[in-house]
């Protein structure tokens, strides 16, 4: 962690490298060939950072898969690893992907601070804050880049999340309705 108000600091360098690493991991899967070694020229600090991960898949501009973890569960490299290859054949909205699909595939990672309640959701910030609905046994997240990229208002946001956790649209304005809110990292590969 960063600064102390849950910043991640990430070189642009180390960025470039995890997410060549995740790539490789991704294809060394689909091909069967040998498990890739982690890029030696990540820093100690990086190869240590412990935090919540998603790894987002784009086929030609769609998303083609999205899988992680709000808290962390090891190191990033092991997390990388298992995300990955996570997003890539295990994200039950798409088949999984096809070894011949990763030229046109295109990764982003998410580095996710600790999550924080958020007592009133009208406070959330669009663009700026990751968001996770509770209602009962119900749950969504959504990333903090979500709203911005589907052009939504603070309102279509928390009724698209309440409909994510299977519930009415108006479900966020509910007793039972718990947030918690959280900021990323997100970086992508270049086009």
């Amino acid at each position: 962690m960063g600064d102390g108000t849950g910043s991640i600091a990430i070189s642009s360098r180390e960025r470039v490298i995890l997410l060549a690493f995740a790539r490789r991991v991704i294809e060394t899967h689909l091909t069967g060939r040998v498990e890739p070694v982690p890029d030696a020229s990540v820093s100690e600090t990086v190869r240590a950072l412990q935090v919540g991960l998603f790894v987002t898949l784009r086929l030609d501009g769609a998303l083609r898969g999205c899988i992680g973890h709000i808290e962390p569960r090891g190191r990033i490299l092991d997390e990388i690893r298992a995300v990955a290859v996570a997003a890539a054949v295990q994200d039950h909205r798409f088949p999984p992907v096809a070894a011949g699909e990763m030229d046109r595939v295109r990764l982003e990672l998410s580095l996710l601070t600790p999550p924080r309640p958020a007592l009133d959701p009208t406070r959330i910030q669009l663009g700026t804050d990751g968001v996770i609905l509770t209602a009962g046994a119900h749950s969504a997240v959504f990333l903090p880049e979500v709203a911005t990229e589907q052009r939504w208002s603070l309102v279509q946001m928390l009724e698209a999340l309440s409909r994510k956790a299977r519930l009415a649209p108006d479900a966020w304005r509910g007793p039972e309705a718990r947030f918690e809110v959280f900021q990323s990292v997100h970086f992508e590969e270049a086009p």
